[in-house]
């Protein structure tokens, strides 16, 4: 009795509360390892979201409350999945059950990816989803992806569901729609390459050249294959359906955006002899008909996984000055990699005293280096192996020198790693650190250690 008087209390309590105050305190308690307490309060809010009508709260609850029974029951995940569909034949509100169906596709591909291998060997069945073959399961995936793509969906602003969905930063307006949400939720499931496991022997392969072409050619054409379930082939049409859908509308920076990203698909998984000629021409097309497109941002990324830096660059730098900050982001981001400066330094492990030592020095991005030779008696040596490993190249920073010089490097434009000769003078017996960095503080160094002997020379 004092047990159902407590929870009627507690009841009336959460219903004071924001939905944002319950959600910080079922925060605390994961933070605290108290899932099933957690679990508790999420079954309350689902109570009080399904009394209001509150679409964007009920979802929220639903996915807490399939992570905590996961967590909780033995096969909690069967147990979640379960209760899942039983969600979406009670949800009345269409989008709601979309949302749902794809959560449940999700929900099924984790299952997948964890009894992959268990699964394999067993045939198809109607004895629970623990006898069903990869295949069926597969199959079932992506049809649950295929059937959140419903046509209400493509109405509904996502800024709708901003309080639960997450999204890119600085992505506004690139994927405008509920409809877009859950069709790069599915787009996500199609290309990734676990799910190619499960492929037909006649698998569907994109060869069409059309496939590259304007919007409006891609929108048109028909893709022919055998296998209208491979995924390759539904990644198409969904991306079809995308862009026809925000032509219509006008939404050009979204349309503008998907355009490119199936531009890369197709790209990735193009089979035929002119794949780098129909890819490269697409994106110089699309570039000439818009100032600071996206283009810059995958020109610069082809160049820069082809080698060739300064074309690259050239790209990167054009994208950066855009006054869009996505695309100046990812153009920085290139740009960073490109310019990224690296050297490091090797040499024999043992040497002869008083001779002239040289060492080979691979270099990215520096003119110029600066060297430190540091001599390490046996104390030293003892104490430097007595210190933790990640801490080493602090003590090293601080110790005391015996020759300390730099060098200009030869110089080269191009972005790519060198390599060369280069001297480091001539010391007597002992062991020695060498050092090299690109600045004079030695923030971050290169380090080589050599034993000047005449071991080495004895043992020849």
């Amino acid at each position: 009795m004092k047990k159902i008087f407590f929870l009627i209390l507690f009841a009336m309590a959460l219903n004071a509360q924001t939905y944002m105050e319950q959600w910080k305190e079922i925060e605390n308690l994961e933070r605290s390892r108290l899932p099933k307490s957690a679990l508790e309060k999420v079954e309350l809010i689902y109570k009080k979201a399904k009394e209001e009508n509150n679409e964007n709260q009920l979802i929220k609850a639903l996915l807490h409350k399939s992570r905590y029974i996961s967590t909780l029951k033995e096969d909690g995940l069967i147990a979640s999945i379960e209760n899942m569909e039983k969600e979406i034949e009670r949800a009345e509100k269409p989008t709601t059950k979309l949302i749902l169906t794809s959560i449940l596709a999700g929900m099924y591909a984790t299952y997948l990816d964890r009894h992959r291998y268990q699964t394999r060997a067993y045939i198809a069945s109607d004895k629970g989803i623990r006898s069903w073959s990869n295949k069926r399961l597969s199959n079932k995936i992506s049809q649950l992806y295929m059937d959140s793509l419903g046509d209400e969906a493509k109405s509904v602003k996502i800024e709708e569901y901003r309080t639960i969905l997450t999204d890119e930063e600085n992505s506004e307006g690139l994927r405008p729609t509920l409809y877009d949400f859950l069709a790069f939720r599915a787009l996500r499931h199609f290309n990734n390459s676990r799910s190619y496991l499960t492929k037909p022997i006649y698998d569907f392969y994109i060869k069409d050249k059309e496939a590259f072409g304007s919007v409006q050619t891609f929108i048109d054409h028909k893709f022919q294959t055998p296998n209208k379930n491979s995924f390759k082939y539904q990644t198409l049409l969904i991306y079809q359906e995308l862009l026809r859908c925000h032509k219509s509308r006008r939404e050009q920076k979204a349309l503008r955006h998907i355009n490119f990203e199936r531009v890369a698909f197709v790209y990735r998984n193009f089979i035929g002899d002119k794949k780098e000629q129909y890819y490269v021409g697409a994106l110089n097309s699309l570039e000439s008909q818009q100032i600071h497109s996206e283009a810059l941002y995958y020109l610069a990324k082809y160049y820069y996984k082809k080698g060739a830096y300064s074309k690259a660059i050239n790209y990167a730098n054009r994208g950066v000055e855009s006054k869009d900050r996505y695309l100046s982001q990812r153009c920085d981001s290139i740009k960073k990699d490109i310019e990224w400066k690296s050297i490091n330094l090797n040499m024999e492990k043992v040497n002869l005293p008083n001779e002239n030592l040289l060492a080979k020095l691979s270099y990215r991005n520096i003119d110029k280096v600066f060297i430190k030779v540091i001599k390490v008696d046996d104390k030293e040596h003892k104490k430097l192996n007595a210190i933790d490993y990640n801490k080493r190249d602090d003590y090293i920073r601080g110790m005391e020198s015996v020759n300390d010089f730099n060098l200009s490097l030869p110089t080269a434009d191009d972005y790519k790693q060198h390599h060369t000769e280069i001297s480091l003078g001539s010391y007597g017996y002992g062991h020695y650190i060498f050092l090299v960095s690109k600045d004079g503080e030695f923030s971050k160094f290169s380090k080589s250690f050599s034993a000047i002997s005449k071991i080495e020379s004895m043992s020849q």
